[in-house]
């Protein structure tokens, strides 16, 4: 009982003194990336208005009553999260955090204490991850918020954890003293963890969206460029062809370049988002090709073409003997039921006779 009293006050000590210990530069560190992931929700909402009132405009005759009230529908409900965010960008921007979010200064002076940085390779592969989903200050920001959460919401389940741990003890509830003291650190770091996965997981999804679409992009890329067409021309029209990830980081592309951004600044935003090496030579060809004409671009876009498809072969053999390998074990289980239920009966003949 001591035990655990002993190690709950020491860690209740050390969160309290990083807590106290914080320095402007963090508290101004939380509120600023609360500030900067709202502005970037806010800013997605508004692109997607402005994307369903160009439709309107541009196929509103060609609408059914039923498609324009269902575009109506998810206007209004656009408009109402945007009303949301904007009144939570308020509150960010009058310097209110809240108390979850408080919670988290012991892991950014624990961070500082530990002089981790962009180069901390822990940081550095978060960082990274989460370019493809953020802008890059906005990814810096949430990487440092996620990994000070996790660090603070693990000592306060230590916390907890060591206080039920001596109530149990003292009360003598035998065995079931260990599971009071490890449930509370298990939910604990996986509440923390939690941010950590969602990234991971929209990560992998992004990146098999876009291996699986880019073959069909770079073959529209390189007919519509054999046809004539300038590289700016086929990148409209294959950008309307169709819907996914990759076809959103070429509707950004677009969008950036209408607003003065120089094309080498804006591709190589879509290759860094990307992460995947096709779509960096892809950026690289488009922007090292501009000044040197269409001819040399459309025969790199055809062995570019010819060179994804391989790879794609080559992924779908690999996904299914990944498939077989997953279905081994089943299979095995399986045959041995059969096995069980074959054997069993005929030993049971056997010992009747």
């Amino acid at each position: 009982m001591l035990i655990g009293i002993i190690f709950a006050t020491i860690i209740f000590v050390i969160y309290a003194f990083l807590c106290l210990k914080a320095s402007d530069r963090a508290i101004d560190n939380l509120n600023k990336t609360q500030l900067l992931m709202t502005e970037e929700k806010i800013e997605e909402i508004e692109l997607k208005m402005q994307e369903m009132e160009r439709q309107i405009q541009e196929s509103g005759n060609e609408m059914t009553p039923s498609q324009i009230k269902k575009l109506s529908k998810s206007y209004k409900a656009l408009n109402k999260k945007n009303e949301e965010s904007t009144k939570i960008k308020e509150n960010f921007e009058s310097g209110k955090v809240s108390v979850f979010d408080v919670v988290s200064l012991a892991g950014y002076s624990a961070i500082d204490m530990l002089h981790w940085d962009v180069n901390t390779p822990v940081l550095k592969r978060l960082i990274t991850k989460c370019q493809q989903l953020k802008k890059l200050d906005v990814a810096v920001m949430y990487s440092y918020y996620m990994v000070a959460q996790l660090i603070a919401l693990s000592m306060i389940g230590c916390i907890l954890g060591f206080s039920l741990l001596s109530v149990g003890i003292a009360n003598e509830i035998g065995v079931r003293t260990v599971i009071v003291f490890l449930v509370p650190i298990a939910l604990c770091v996986i509440v923390g963890y939690l941010p950590l996965d969602r990234v991971n997981t929209q990560v992998e999804q992004r990146r098999e969206s876009i291996e699986a679409d880019f073959p069909q992009v770079i073959s529209k890329l390189a007919l519509l460029t054999s046809a004539g067409l300038e590289v700016s021309q086929a990148w409209r029209l294959t950008m309307q062809s169709g819907n996914g990830t990759l076809y959103d980081e070429m509707q950004i592309v677009n969008r950036d370049l209408a607003n003065n951004v120089s094309p080498s600044e804006a591709y190589h935003r879509m290759h860094v988002k990307c992460n995947n090496k096709y779509v960096t030579k892809l950026a690289s060809a488009i922007t090292q090709n501009m000044s040197k004409g269409n001819s040399e671009i459309v025969k790199y876009l055809k062995e570019l073409n010819d060179e994804s498809w391989m790879e794609r072969k080559h992924s779908s053999r690999r996904m299914a003997e990944k498939v077989q390998s997953k279905l081994l074990v089943p299979t095995l289980l399986m045959f041995a039921g059969i096995l069980i239920l074959v054997i069993v009966p005929v030993m049971s003949g056997f010992n009747m006779f």
